[in-house]
């Protein structure tokens, strides 16, 4: 095959433009792109006059919103040159314009396809089942259930918990909302009625009408809490907090956190690690690492990483 290439990062080679994994893997826009042909969605491919330049993968101007499909290598720091605040920013200068944005990364749209389809249908409106919270049963989900229906029907699947609770109609599972103690990655100082809401997601392909609320009244008259942390990812969410889910159900938008970050092998960019795994107190080998930031180190093991977006962050107060 004939192609023009340039040289990406010390050392690297020229690649193949139809063979390559990385290159294939950039199919996921054109996997979008069907998508929403297949649903009569009408978009702009690549526009690049909203921003002044920047690239929108895929422009659906009947909704004022824009999806990008961000293949992993040419989106993280090192080889793909996108900083920290690269995506944050991008969000910005959509809301400006009216926009919102939405980014889902290469491994979701490969590894969990059937999700991203149905939250991009959710999103404007087009999920095929309606269901009447009011309809529905509310009870308390077992872990081993509540487990297999968050890896099938939420982005960052399961997630360790202590309170589940569950929407059933016609006795079937269609809506979950779980809740524990602070994280310990949140600086957790151990107050006992202090609660996360970790998790909340509908079963793939449906829209529960008044499901949030009816779960969250739930848990706060069985168990009292003084407070209720939450998060809402600024990449799924868009960045204005008075349209979330959170807001219009009385959480009080305290701000925004800092982009976060997911490591990636050099040789396997599909499978991204959550950043607390390799902690530099975990990963220190040797006493030439003390000298070293946890960045250094992760690049001479054959990492790179990805930023996000960061979340906006909100809490609901009893006291």
């Amino acid at each position: 095959n004939i192609f023009t290439s340039t040289l990406l990062g010390s050392g690297k080679i020229p690649i193949c433009r139809k063979c390559h994994p990385i290159i294939k893997n950039s199919k996921i826009e054109i996997y979008v792109r069907d998508f929403l042909n297949k649903h009569n969605i009408s978009h702009i491919d690549n526009n690049r006059k909203i921003l002044n330049g920047k690239e929108l993968d895929l422009l659906l101007t009947d909704y004022n919103i824009a999806i990008e499909a961000n293949g992993n290598y040419w989106h993280s720091e090192k080889y793909g040159n996108k900083d920290k605040f690269y995506h944050l920013n991008k969000v910005k200068l959509s809301d400006e314009k009216n926009i919102k944005l939405v980014q889902f990364f290469e491994d979701e749209i490969i590894l969990k396809k059937n999700i991203v389809e149905s939250r991009i249908l959710n999103l404007l409106g087009k999920s095929p089942m309606k269901i009447y919270a009011r309809k529905c049963t509310i009870k308390e989900v077992e872990k081993n259930i509540s487990t297999k229906f968050l890896n099938d029907n939420h982005l960052q699947g399961d997630i360790i918990d202590k309170f589940r609770y569950g929407l059933y109609y016609n006795n079937e599972l269609v809506s979950i909302m779980t809740f524990g103690k602070k994280r310990i990655a949140l600086k957790n100082k151990g107050v006992d009625n202090e609660y996360e809401l970790l998790r909340f997601c509908n079963k793939l392909n449906h829209n529960v009408v008044g499901g949030f609320s009816k779960l969250l009244s739930m848990f706060i008259k069985n168990h009292n809490p003084m407070k209720i942390l939450t998060f809402a990812d600024i990449r799924w969410s868009g960045i204005d907090y008075r349209k979330t889910v959170y807001y219009k159900n009385n959480f009080k938008f305290i701000g925004n956190t800092s982009p976060n970050y997911w490591y990636v092998k050099v040789n396997d960019f599909i499978n991204r690690e959550h950043r607390f795994k390799y902690r530099k107190n975990v990963i220190i080998k040797n006493e030439m690492d003390l000298n070293k930031t946890e960045w250094e180190i992760m690049q001479e093991n054959g990492y790179d990483r990805i930023w996000d977006c960061g979340s906006m962050k909100f809490e609901m107060n009893f006291s």
